[in-house]
């Protein structure tokens, strides 16, 4: 190896050590992920078994899908086939959303809970992380109090970090923006499901800016988009509104919202979802068994199901393919950094600098930046499977080639 490169490569590689060995969403990688309830026509939220779920997997690897998301502990078979096909599972805990957050015996149910599904799966090699609770009741957790659901959460993820001494598996809650004057820094990961039409606060905001802002909120933490997606029920507002989209609006409005949450900083996001529900919402009753037009929650899925409870089809809707292309595209594309002058960023993001005549181009070196130097050239590049948001910006010049650096 020529001496000045294998300089180059040990230098980089000591700052990386240096700067980025924290766990943090470096060690997750970019989240590619979809949220994963198969309960088909005449299944209620807790039934399973209709589905076929080697085919399922088969369409998620061809979609370039390497997590899956789920609400409660799943049978044991979903694991197997992530396992197979090599896609992480972040695995729900579900916690009652209207639970009174401040009795211990309540307390004592959600921690026999997280107890159950921790010891039976944190051994599988497909589980990433558990997230404990999807969106809390709002007139709930003000009933209860901002700081007593602070403390009832932080209780519940030190009691989980207590039973899986995987230091690989990180513990998150998924948070919404109703409630996101919570202060949950204590997760590993910082989760939030975010639709663009509601609340208020998101669509006036804007998709980007209200993803930055939580970005920004917690700089020292993973920020991971647990929720994202459009319905497609025929009944609904449409343009990109609760319900009422057509296809081809769900594609195009997943792809703006991921565009988004990449550029935003976040590492990665979970499509809502893989395939249409039709229980929702009324997990114990005949809901589960028609597929109501003037339902949204029913028709979020890239999967459509279409028929009767017992004689129905699956069907890729488009979204599926615009999922497949957007999760196929490597992690440094689409990202509004690359088009400005690195010499005047402000920092966020590690970056390593060198000179474009290194020979690299073809393996590690991904896009092309002309600085404000007349005829000096660079090359920037972001390791693929890697999300340096949160990290002081790295600027790395190789100064015998280019007669002066830093």
């Amino acid at each position: 190896m020529n001496k000045k490169y294998g300089l180059l490569i040990s230098c980089a590689a000591i700052l990386f050590c240096v700067f980025l060995s924290p766990v943090s969403a470096n060690s997750l990688g970019l989240i590619k992920g979809v949220a994963y309830s198969p309960h088909m026509p005449g299944e209620g939220c807790t039934e399973f078994g209709k589905a076929n779920y080697t085919q399922d997997f088969e369409g998620m690897k061809q979609a370039n899908v390497n997590t899956i998301r789920t609400y409660d502990q799943v049978p044991e078979e979903i694991l197997e086939n992530a396992t197979k096909y090599g896609i992480g599972v972040i695995e729900g805990i579900w916690i009652v959303p209207e639970g009174d957050f401040s009795d211990e015996s309540f307390k004592d149910e959600c921690k026999t809970h997280i107890k159950e599904i921790i010891d039976r799966d944190k051994d599988k090699p497909c589980i990433k992380g558990w997230c404990i609770g999807n969106e809390l009741d709002e007139g709930n957790v003000r009933y209860v109090g901002i700081e007593e659901t602070e403390k009832f959460l932080e209780e519940l993820y030190d009691y989980a970090k207590s039973l899986d001494s995987n230091s690989s598996h990180f513990v998150t809650h998924a948070n919404w923006p109703p409630l996101d004057d919570l202060d949950l820094s204590f997760f590993d990961v910082i989760s939030f499901n975010i639709f663009s039409y509601w609340p208020p606060k998101v669509a006036n905001r804007g998709y980007y800016n209200y993803t930055r802002d939580l970005r920004e909120k917690y700089p020292e933490k993973p920020l991971l988009v647990t929720e994202f997606g459009y319905s497609t029920s025929p009944v609904g507002p449409g343009n990109g509104g609760y319900g009422g989209n057509s296809e081809e609006e769900q594609a195009k409005l997943l792809k703006n919202c991921w565009e988004d949450i990449v550029n935003a900083g976040c590492t990665g996001g979970i499509v809502f979802e893989w395939n249409d529900e039709w229980w929702k919402n009324e997990c114990y009753g005949v809901d589960k068994n028609t597929h109501n037009p003037d339902d949204p929650e029913e028709w979020f899925g890239m999967i459509a199901i279409e028929g009767t409870e017992d004689d129905y089809t699956v069907r890729k809707k488009r979204a599926y393919y615009m999922v497949q292309e957007i999760f196929g595209t490597e992690d440094f594309e689409n990202v509004r950094d690359w088009n400005t002058d690195m010499g005047s960023q402000d920092g966020g993001e590690a970056y390593v600098r060198i000179n474009q005549d290194s020979g690299w181009s073809g393996q590690a070196l991904k896009g092309e930046h002309k600085t404000t130097t007349p005829g000096s050239w660079w090359c920037v590049f972001k390791t693929l499977n890697q999300n340096w948001s949160g990290w002081t910006r790295i600027n790395f010049y190789y100064k015998e080639a280019l007669g002066s650096g830093d």
